[in-house]
């Protein structure tokens, strides 16, 4: 079935259940969602195989495009068609809430990383169909197993050899998998992709297989956990940042004998900062020695071993070596104790008891070692297991050690038992498994423990458990008993209801007939589907710890005929009672303060709303109360017994389906105050004949469906009725027939609402006289208008303080190596160090690579000098200088280190100290450098890109300013989140395309001029950072100010999403392209000038916002008594302003050039300034009665308004109000006393224009007022 909702004009895309599709040469691909979907706690999406773009029908759903749902952090599982054949590279990347996801049968490329960071991620299911991918333990490979391809981020293994068959580690294969702590990668393994182990944290050892001979870039990142690695002789070359910022890597053990792995840039970059490399004494290298080599890479110590001698890390493996007892397969752990980790499969007998031991000796051991774990899945799907001894020495068993394990009748737990957990899935799917003693030890009953055992009737939960998880006994449809201990404080959703996934539904505990709560009871929710399907349950005593009732907590509890709810409930969830057929009796104790029954029937506590009428009452008829204002949804749905109902005047609203289904019912009588009936609330009512509606002048506003399904019946209604064509309205619902019938003489017609303001007559025709005027009164003054709350200024960026020049000790005290000079100086604290003030302008060559020394010595009995900063234009017009490159210490002596000496970094780059470097290509900065001066690269034309360690702190104003090749700019990276980038610091990078910024100190125009630049992702935004950036197509803002004009002159701006903005500033969008803006719920505050100038036709407003809400794309405050902003961009000819609006903002409609009629409403009091300044093809307005002030400038420009009326409660009419409205021809003056007071020039350069006033007027010499404020002639006619 196919869905149309929301599709732009163009028919390219359509936003379907918050997901983004788009038409693509016949096809139509998933892109994304609908960003107000993170502000959900959780999502579950589903794709639909086939969508409508306007004229093109039924288009099938083939692709899931890179990153289309990536960072969604609300979803949580999602439903993937058949339909689709590829999902894209990050597809599914860092959705932190995604815990399952399906693989379709047809799919045929899995991109990149397309569940990489999914940190919830427990299952990935592969139809069994697919020709290309399989999964195995929920993990997913290439249907040849030949490469692993995404290892999921919540798999609760902590160990994980990687299976023999694999060749291939694909790409992000484990990235962001934070639970892992060991790696065992078999010599089977030929290839392990790049960043295969990206940001695995808790990740301690890795053991490398000896066929692999690449280690790719960044495969082992941000591995922070990982100590010691030992690289396997096979390996030739280890790839960019491979094992980059893995912060307590300290030992490195290469088992080359003659020569070592060729290194990328920064492959050790970062490491403990004592890092050892350990190689044998017999490498050589062919133009350097091993240990300068190593240094060189990053390695704080080198250590050469002889060739016979043992790695100290090869030592420490923990020896793999298992054994096979009764059929039961041992091995050691990490701790030295034993752990059951697997069975003999080929050996089992049928109808095996299985015994696990206590102790077992190993091999390789002495002594006996106690058995201790039993590991997850150990005895997953043994059909031929019927029952199982586990000693007291098992202290944890993990998830689903014995699942699908149907054969199983008996498991016997030694006492005394140390288990205090039933893990995850452990017994599910045991469909033999008929009874059960839980040990004393146990305290909790974890999710899915014993789902779908089939066969369970009894089970005694210890009074030592205090929780019970989520579906723990779901599809357990033997059960009849159950007692739940007072030591139980949670249970949770589901546990004995039924549960619907991927696999389809699995039912309630059908046979369950009672549930005792043991008193006192901790337990104070009763959660969502508690007891959804427990068909046969009777008897339950709810406690009265208990505070919620969730969800459908006894949806479908059909035996249910009582229910008591106690004096604690404080909330009832939907559909809590629903489908209940034999309920019948609903009691609340007296003392609840929130909720009450009469006559069995549920109410809030003053009866004012009808919650639950139980589906089991015998009563043909029913007559709400009186008190009754709301009827809630699903009140009465599908209550078969029901055949009349009389709805009484109390009742203002019916909600949705709130009779639907109720084949019984024949006639309604629907109270005269009713104003609204929710969708679908009679559908299928089969029996309804006769409607009875009791309204005397309008007719309730009826939803979607409300009539829906209903034959041969009649709707009665009164004569008074004053809706447009009835009858029509009653059909079009659902009604057959329609009959009208005269109201009785006893019943009063509602009074009728105040006729609309008639259009005022022009002046030529003859004025109906009026009562005399009466005795001239004093003008009361005109209040003044409040002044406007001054707009809270931008946050300045905070200046990055100058580099404070260095004068050297001496001018002795300088030493010029490879063409660089440094100097001797001490800081405040009369330390030395070092610094970079020039160089050799002489004897550079022409193409100079430049390298500069972290540490120097000025003579050759000193001690190593660190070198903190390169002083201010120490390179600056070097023409010649190609490359900078700030390289490892060199003279530091492992000795010296330890006494504390040379342990800091360069630190500065000092002002002006690359200006004008023009033919500089590319800088190389080491962690450690945290400043940035003013205008210190400015000027570097050849410029291509500027890498920024995680220690760079604050780049200086003017910086990069005119890098006209520098192509991109990305600080998103731990370390860097407050980074404070300088005013105008990026200005004129004519060649910049991208920006990922991730700083909240943003300095003015920072990004300005950058023409190129075409997306942008930044955190902070501040006054003209992005203008003139006439490229710019896109934009992601993820910060609490949006800066006075930040995207003037932005005139390619067609994309915008604002993540957490709480301010926007005046003129952001002055000249740009944008077509759309949706304001988030968080917006507390936009400048009345935000849009002016800008293309903009359309304003959303979140409808959980409570300072702004939108109607037909127009902008106003949460109540809509303010008219904010009228887009510039919104095509209409003609608008109505709504009847709510009190106010006209300024500038509201500033600049609007399709308007041409405007109805200002009488609840208007005031019209701001400049409201409707250049509205160039306005040419009528009527303003409504009650306006009493026109501010200043608020037609002026409207060049083509012909006629207006002045209203008589018009008090003041401001400076230029009307002035240059050049088509203005006759003003009317609707005073009958006074004229208004006319500020400056209000009707200045009108020509020809007329202003007519009645004789009644009071002024002294109107005439001569009137021309005065800009009127060429005046005429006065009879009041």
């Amino acid at each position: 079935m196919s869905y149309l909702i929301n599709a732009n004009s163009q028919s390219k895309t359509v936003i379907l259940k918050d997901i983004k599709y788009k038409y693509v040469d016949g096809k139509a691909h998933v892109t994304g969602f609908d960003k107000k979907i993170l502000h959900q706690k959780e999502w579950s999406a589903e794709i639909f195989s086939t969508v409508d773009f306007h004229d093109k029908k039924d288009i099938s759903v083939t692709s899931i495009d890179e990153t289309a749902f990536a960072d969604c952090s609300s979803l949580v599982n999602i439903i993937i068609p058949d339909s689709v054949v590829s999902i894209g590279g990050s597809a599914f990347s860092n959705c932190s809430s995604l815990v399952n996801i399906n693989v379709p049968r047809y799919i045929l490329t899995i991109g990149i990383g397309a569940f990489a960071f999914c940190s919830k991620l427990k299952k990935i299911d592969v139809d069994t169909e697919n020709p290309n991918y399989l999964s195995l333990d929920n993990i997913l490979y290439t249907r040849d197993n030949e490469t692993l391809v995404c290892f999921p981020g919540d798999l609760p293994e902590e160990s994980f050899e990687i299976p023999n068959f694999v060749k291939n580690i694909g790409e992000g294969a484990f990235a962001g998998c934070n639970k892992i702590k060991k790696i065992t990668i078999p010599s089977s393994v030929k290839n392990i992709e790049k960043a295969a182990f990206l940001l695995c944290t808790s990740l301690e050892s890795v053991i490398i297989g000896e066929n692999i001979n690449k280690i790719s870039a960044i495969t082992f990142y941000g591995c922070v956990s990982l100590k010691k690695i030992t690289i396997p002789s096979n390996i030739t070359s280890i790839g960019f940042s491979a094992f980059a910022e893995c912060k307590s890597l300290k030992y490195v053990e290469f088992e080359q004998k003659y020569s070592l792995p060729v290194f990328e840039l920064d492959a050790f970059e970062n490491n403990a900062p004592e890092n050892i490399a350990i190689y044998y004494e017999t490498v050589t290298l062919l133009n350097n020695d091993p240990k300068t080599y190593l240094k060189s890479v990053g390695f704080f110590e080198t250590k050469a071993i002889p060739l016979d001698s043992k790695f100290a890390m090869r030592d420490t493996v923990v020896d793999p070596t298992a054994i096979t007892i009764g059929n039961i397969i041992y091995a050691i752990g990490e701790d030295t104790n034993v752990y059951v980790k697997d069975y003999d499969k080929e050996n089992i007998p049928k109808d095996w008891n299985a015994e696990i031991l206590e102790s077992v000796t190993l091999p390789s051991y002495k002594n006996p070692l106690p058995v201790t774990r039993i590991e997850q899945l150990a005895f997953n799907a043994c059909t031929l297991l019927k029952s199982v001894k586990i000693p007291s020495s098992v202290i944890t068993i993990g998830g689903y050690a014995f699942s699908s394990c149907n054969s199983l009748i008996s498991v016997t737990f030694a006492e005394p038992s140390k288990i205090e957990n039933i893990n995850t899935g452990l017994f599910s799917d045991c469909g033999s498994l008929k009874n059960i003693i839980i040990p004393s030890s146990v305290t909790s009953i974890d999710n899915n423990a014993f789902i779908c055992c089939t066969s369970l009737e009894k089970i005694t939960i210890p009074s030592s458990v205090t929780s019970i998880g989520e579906n723990a006994f779901t599809c357990c449809t033997s059960l009849e008993k159950i007692t739940i201990p007072s030591s139980v404080t949670s249970i949770g959703e589901g546990a004995f209801g039924e549960h619907s996934g991927e696999n389809g539904t699995s039912p309630g505990c059908t046979s369950l007939i009672s549930v005792t709560f043991e008193e006192p009871s901790k337990i104070e929710n009763i959660n969502d589907g508690l007891f959804t399907g427990c068909e046969s349950l009777k008897n339950i005593t709810i406690p009265s710890s208990i505070t919620k009732i969730g969800n459908k907590a006894f949806f479908q509890c059909g035996s249910l005929k009582n229910i008591n709810i106690p004096f604690s409930v404080t909330s009832i969830g939907k559909d809590a009672f629903f489908l209940c057929s034999n309920l019948s009796n609903i009691l609340v104790e007296q003392k609840n303060i929130n909720f009450t029954s009469l006559n069995n029937v549920l109410y809030n506590k003053d009866k004012t709303r009808l919650i639950c009428y139980p589906l089991g009452l015998q009563n043909e008829s029913f007559i709400v109360p009186s008190s009754v204002t709301s009827i809630e949804n699903g009140t009465f749905e599908q209550n078969d017994i029901l055949k009349d109902v009389t709805i009484t005047d109390s009742v203002t609203i019916i909600g949705e389906i709130s009779f639907s289904g109720c084949s019984s019912l024949k006639s309604v009588s629907i109270g005269k105050n009713v104003k609204i009936i929710g969708k679908f609330a009679f559908e299928a009512c089969l029996s309804l004949k006769n409607v009875i509606f009791k309204q005397t002048k309008f007719l309730p506003k009826f939803g979607k469906g409300a009539f829906n399904k209903i034959t041969d019946s009649t709707a009665t209604y009164y004569n008074s009725i004053k809706d447009k064509n009835p009858d029509k309205l009653l059909k079009r619902i659902g009604f057959s027939k329609t009959k009208v019938i005269k109201l009785p003489s006893n019943q009063p017609v509602d009074p009728v609402d105040p006729v609309a303001p008639v259009a005022p007559v022009d002046p030529v025709d003859p004025v109906t006289p009026v009562a005399p005027v009466d005795p001239v009164a004093p003008v009361t003054p005109v209040a003044p208008v409040d002044p406007v709350d001054p707009i809270d200024p931008v946050t300045p960026v905070a200046p990055v303080t100058p580099v404070t020049p260095v004068t050297p000790v001496d001018p002795v005290d300088t030493i010029t190596i490879d063409n660089i000079i440094y100097a001797l100086n001490k800081d405040n604290k009369d330390n030395k160090y070092a610094s970079v003030i020039g160089y050799d302008a002489k004897n550079i060559p022409a193409k100079w690579n430049a390298k500069i020394l972290q540490g120097v010595k000025f003579q050759d009995n000193d001690l190593c000098t660190t070198v903190k900063q390169i002083n201010d234009s120490a390179f600056k017009n070097c023409s010649s200088l190609i490359s900078v490159t700030i390289s490892k210490n060199t003279c530091f002596p492992y000795d010296n280190l330890q006494k504390g000496y040379g342990t800091t970094f360069l630190k500065k780059i000092g002002d002006y100290s690359f200006a004008e470097c023009t033919s500089l290509k590319n800088v190389s900065l080491t962690y450690g450098v945290n400043e940035i001066g003013n205008y210190a690269f400015s000027g570097c034309t050849s410029l291509k890109s500027i890498p920024l360690p995680n220690s760079m702190s604050s780049i200086g104003d003017y910086a990069f300013s005119g890098c006209t090749s520098l192509n991109i700019f990305n600080n998103v990276k731990p370390g860097l989140e407050g980074l404070v980038i300088g005013k105008h610091a990026f200005e004129n990078c004519s060649y910049l395309k991208d920006i990922f910024v991730n700083s909240t100190n943003v300095g003015i125009g920072a990004f300005a001029g950058c023409t190129s630049l075409k997306s942008a992702m930044i955190t902070f935004v501040s006054d003209y950072v992005f203008e003139g950036c006439s490229s710019l197509k896109s934009i992601e803002i993820n910060t609490t100010i949006v800066g006075d004009y930040a995207f003037k002159d932005c005139s390619s701006l067609k994309s915008i999403k604002i993540r957490c903005a709480r301010k926007i500033g005046k003129g952001v969008f002055n000249f740009s392209s944008l077509e759309k803006i949706t304001i988030p719920f968080y917006v507390k505050y936009i400048d009345k000038e935000a849009f002016i100038n800008s293309n903009i036709s359309t304003i959303i407003v979140d409808e959980r916002s409570v300072h702004f809400s939108s109607l037909n794309n127009v902008l106003y405050n949460c109540d809509k008594t303010t008219l904010i902003c009228y887009p510039p961009g919104l095509d209409n000819e003609s608008f109505t302003i709504p009847s709510s609006v009190s106010t006209i903002d300024d500038g509201a409609f500033y600049k609007n050039n399709h308007l041409k009629h405007v109805i200002i409403p009488d609840s208007v009091s005031k019209i701001g300034e400049g409201a409707f300044f250049e509205c160039s093809a306005l040419e009528t307005v009527i303003i409504g009665k009650n306006v009493k002030i026109i501010s200043n400038n608020a037609f002026s420009l409207c060049i083509s308004l012909q006629k207006v009326t002045i209203p008589s409660k018009v008090e003041s009419i401001g400076e230029f109000a009307f002035a240059s409205c050049l088509s203005l021809k006759n003003v009317i003056f609707n005073q009958i006393k006074f004229l208004p007071k006319f500020g400056k020039e209000a009707f200045s350069n009108i020509t020809d224009s007329t202003a007519i006033y009645y004789n009644s007027i009071k002024d002294k010499t109107p005439d001569k007022l009137l021309k005065s404020v800009g009127f060429s002639k005046t005429r006065a006619i009879r009041q």
